[in-house]
């Protein structure tokens, strides 16, 4: 039984055990500030601090952090670093984020650009291509294999998170085999709804639809308002 993801996200087991996803995304906004607040040097920062920034009352995220069971002092607030390394176990960054690639193309490529070698606890450790030019050769460091190698490669290195950034009429094919080869976690960045099993969580990430977003508030704000 597959699950079309549209209008919804899918996630993994008993839906009743797993956090909120609202509060997932919080949680690492958290910990990209925290991690800001470090290279500048800080040692602790305050719920009101880390509300301020992102526009969440306090309250709320003294209850998120209650999530990964880390609790700040009244006084002196959260010991930043503490408190990284409760979240990225939390996001198993402590380990590393392991993911492969389907789609060699400007986007990808570009991808391949940003997160090989740069991010520390993030690697994208395989990409796969359908194009016989682009197979066997190193691309932004990381090596491209075909994808009659994928299943082998994802089951061999425990790979759980694939990178969708094919046409959006390839898609679903680079879906189905992401998911046989044993991966539970896609980031979706073609146009297209995927059809998943409910044991896979799809991010769909669609910049057209966030320019189209942004279009009608930046048209919004720019009208004149009505005098009063």
């Amino acid at each position: 039984m597959t699950t079309d993801n549209k209008g919804k996200k899918n996630g993994t087991g008993d839906k009743k055990s797993l956090t909120p996803q609202r509060t997932v995304a919080r949680l690492a906004l958290y910990r990209r500030m925290l991690l800001h607040s470090k290279e500048e040097g800080k040692k602790t920062i305050y719920s009101h601090e880390l509300g301020e920034i992102l526009g969440i009352n306090p309250p709320q995220v003294r209850r998120d952090l209650m999530e990964v069971g880390f609790e700040g002092h009244p006084r002196r607030g959260y010991e930043i670093d503490g408190l990284l390394t409760r979240l990225d176990v939390y996001f198993g960054m402590d380990q590393g984020l392991r993911m492969v690639l389907v789609g060699v193309g400007n986007l990808g490529r570009a991808l391949l650009n940003y997160f090989v070698g740069k991010q520390a606890h993030i690697a994208i450790e395989a990409a796969f291509d359908k194009d016989p030019a682009k197979v066997g050769r190193a691309i932004g460091g990381c090596h491209c294999y075909s994808l009659e190698q994928l299943p082998a490669l994802v089951a061999s290195q425990g790979i759980h998170v694939g990178i969708i950034a094919v046409p959006a009429a390839e898609a679903q094919k680079a879906a189905d085999l992401l998911v046989k080869a044993g991966v539970r976690g896609l980031v979706n960045l073609a146009p297209a709804w995927l059809r998943v099993p409910p044991s896979v969580f799809v991010e769909d990430i669609d910049i057209t639809l966030s320019i189209e977003k942004v279009g009608y508030f930046a048209k919004m704000f720019s009208q004149p308002r009505e005098a009063k």
